[in-house]
């Protein structure tokens, strides 16, 4: 179809020869005349050819102007390729065996009448010569292919570049908004602009700058207060709104840092940041491109919370962080998100009201992104069915993660967290107890820009709604700066004491009160209340991080202050373990604290449970590390599983010890009462 107009013209210009031809001996005069239009028209087309040839943004673009710009890029590679395969040749030729083999034989056989000579360089003939071409063979046929891949993908990757038709449909639009200067004719084309959203094949500096000129040619300004003009309304919001996705586009395409600068320079230039632009319809969008003109070397976002946009200017930018997450995800070969888009979606799902379905699915469609899954499927359904299967794809994902971890989506996993705690708050199950297990899986901190919204979780004005939530995300959030002080520590134990009992929230109370505990400003604002739920004593995983931070000498001296030995037996319970290895002061506590609060005789059941906790512990560590790496990713070795063994025989030892001084001094007790009772009979 490319070829249609280059067959009309050549049509044309056989028609106009052969009028002229015809025309010659009727008047000479005439001929002259179409002649002469003719060979204007000639020109002209060959100038549209040249000019569409050096210049590769011509809107006039014909085959010929193409043919002329790919034999340009090809001419020298042409004309260097005889050198070039001479040069092959030579190398590959003085890499020969067979010429190798053919000159030591003839350094060799110089008298080669000698008998034995002959037979000597017959058995070259019949024996090595055979190898040494089939070798020739093999390396000139590697080099060749070598040769012709690099070729093959050269012209694949030229013709892709020269035969995609939305850069020559971009460059029709630089061109129409660069030369009319019709309203309705600017309209019509941002309209068609904003149709084709797809980054891949979006040139942004072809049409940011007529985009810009468009916009500053609709805005007025008076005081520093921006105004649009009167009938330029509906323009001003298209081409503001253009302006924002061809300005985004520049960040994420990576373009030269001079194009980015200058379109930087000119808009703050046009449009400082101290101009108020409220009340316009496009105000959010004159925010976002304000802050975009700050970050020229990076992209970061703005806070929503305070900026926030239209609903759909919203809608508008989250397709457009959708389709950027992607092309960046693409650009550094499936690694990973850029953080700045991941921060939008973070800010977007933690909105208060919450943002609109369409959004809220634009943002799940970024974490999933960088979760490795593929979502352009998902890009022609209607808002709830993408959000549903979106969801169902990342908790599909966080499923296979949870078996194997993936340290490094800790971002991912802290932007989709909060919002599944709220599905959480609202009983939507499913998400939250996928999400939540990914995230003890993985083993990372919170990212930073989520420490806020999860610290919100634990204020005073929190609603009731939100209890089983804070009780099952506390242990998993792996930084008590969230606990912020006294009331947030409050707020938590309202919150463990209001849900009701299950083993999976007696595993999140321990948990995350030993994490509490291990902070000296917190401990005392844990309630006895909640101390009293370890009586309970659930099953612990084995990794544990509450265990391995509450067995300080603090925490064990805290817990004796409670004067309650049901809850000391089942700290002991809880905290001696297999999987973990009490520090030398730790050991040396809970010794003292044994030999305090177990010593008398009326301790003998606390004793009993705590030997027969112990016995477990030693006989779970008999059964070696192979037995125990199974269930843990942690490296465990022989002689760490013999420490252990030591300490806890140690513990056990001193029970023994105060059990027999127990008993001793029950017989002692009884041998004084029969002494006593035998004096009145003597």
């Amino acid at each position: 179809m490319a070829a249609v107009p280059l067959m009309l013209q050549a049509a044309l210009l056989l028609l106009g020869c052969a009028l002229s031809r015809y025309l010659w001996g009727v008047s000479t005069l005439v001929a002259f005349v179409v002649l002469g239009f003719t060979s204007i028209g000639v020109l002209f087309y060959l100038f549209i050819v040249v000019a569409g040839a050096i210049y590769e943004n011509c809107p006039y673009q014909t085959p010929g102007s193409r043919a002329l710009r790919y034999l340009g890029q090809r001419v020298p590679d042409i004309i260097r390729s005889p050198y070039s395969f001479a040069a092959a040749f030579k190398v590959i030729f003085g890499k020969s065996q067979v010429r190798a083999l053919f000159t030591k034989s003839a350094e060799r056989c110089r008298s080669w009448w000698i008998g034995v000579k002959i037979i000597y360089f017959s058995g070259i003939l019949l024996f090595a010569v055979p190898f040494a071409f089939a070798f020739d063979v093999s390396l000139l046929g590697r080099d060749g292919a070598q040769k012709l891949t690099l070729l093959l993908r050269r012209t694949h990757a030229a013709t892709e570049q020269d035969d995609q038709p939305d850069m020559a449909d971009l460059r029709c639009i630089s061109w129409t908004l660069h030369t009319s200067l019709d309203d309705d004719i600017h309209l019509l084309t941002f309209e068609h602009l904003a149709t084709k959203m797809e980054l891949t094949t979006f040139d942004p500096t072809l049409v940011a700058d007529p985009c810009f000129d468009v916009l500053r040619r609709c805005i007025s300004i008076s005081n520093r207060k921006m105004a649009t003009m009167r009938g330029k309304e509906l323009l001003a919001t298209v081409s503001a709104r253009c302006f924002l996705r061809s300005f985004h586009g520049l960040h994420v395409m990576n373009p030269p840092p001079r194009v980015l600068a200058d379109i930087c320079r000119r808009y703050k230039r046009t449009f400082p940041r101290d101009l108020d632009h409220t009340g316009l319809p496009f105000s959010s969008t004159m925010t976002m491109n304000n802050y975009l003109a700050d970050q020229v070397c990076g992209l970061e976002l703005i806070d929503l919370n305070a900026h926030r946009p239209f609903i759909q200017e919203h809608i508008i930018y989250a397709h457009h962080m959708v389709r950027a997450a992607q092309e960046k995800y693409r650009q550094t070969q499936g690694e990973k998100v850029p953080r700045w888009a991941l921060r939008f979606a973070l800010l977007s799902l933690s909105l208060c009201p919450p943002s609109p379905v369409s959004v809220v699915a634009d943002c799940l469609a970024i974490v999933a992104i960088d979760l490795g899954c593929d979502v352009l499927g998902f890009v022609a359904l209607k808002e709830g069915e993408r959000l549903e299967q979106i969801s169902n794809l990342i908790k599909q994902t966080l499923e296979t993660m949870i078996e194997a971890p993936n340290p490094s989506k800790y971002k991912a996993i802290s932007t989709l967290f909060l919002y599944a705690a709220s599905l959480g708050r609202d009983g939507q199950q499913g998400m939250f107890d996928v999400t939540l297990r990914a995230v003890a899986a993985s083993l990372s901190p919170m990212w930073k820009h989520a420490e806020p919204y999860i610290a919100a979780l634990f204020e005073e004005s929190s609603p009731p709604s939100l209890n089983l939530v804070i009780v099952l995300i506390s242990p998993h959030i792996f930084d008590i700066s969230y606990f912020s002080g006294g009331p947030s520590v409050a707020r938590w134990a309202d919150a463990v004491l209001q849900v009701p009992y299950t083993d999976e929230v007696g595993r999140s109370v321990v948990d995350a009160t030993l994490q509490i505990a291990s902070i000296v400003s917190l401990r005392r604002h844990i309630r006895i209340e909640v101390w009293a739920l370890f009586k309970k004593r659930p099953s612990l995983p084995p990794v544990c991080k509450g265990r391995s931070m509450g067995t300080n000498q603090g925490i064990i001296s805290h817990i004796q202050g409670l004067k309650d030995f049901e809850i000391l037996k089942s700290y002991f319970l809880l905290v001696w373990s297999e999987w973990e290895s009490p520090s030398p002061s730790s050991l040396q506590a809970m010794e003292i604290s044994i030999r305090e609060n177990f010593s008398g005789t009326g301790s003998w059941r606390q004793r009993e449970d705590l030997v027969q906790g112990l016995d477990h512990v030693l006989g779970e560590l008999g059964r070696g590390p192979d037995y125990l790496m199974r269930h843990t990713t942690r490296v465990i070795d022989a002689p760490g599983i013999l420490a252990r063994k030591k300490k806890y025989k140690k513990l056990k030892d001193v029970l023994l010890k105060v059990e027999r001084k127990a008993v001793m001094e029950i017989i002692t007790r009884s041998e004084g009462y029969r002494s006593t009772c035998a004096l009145p009979l003597l």
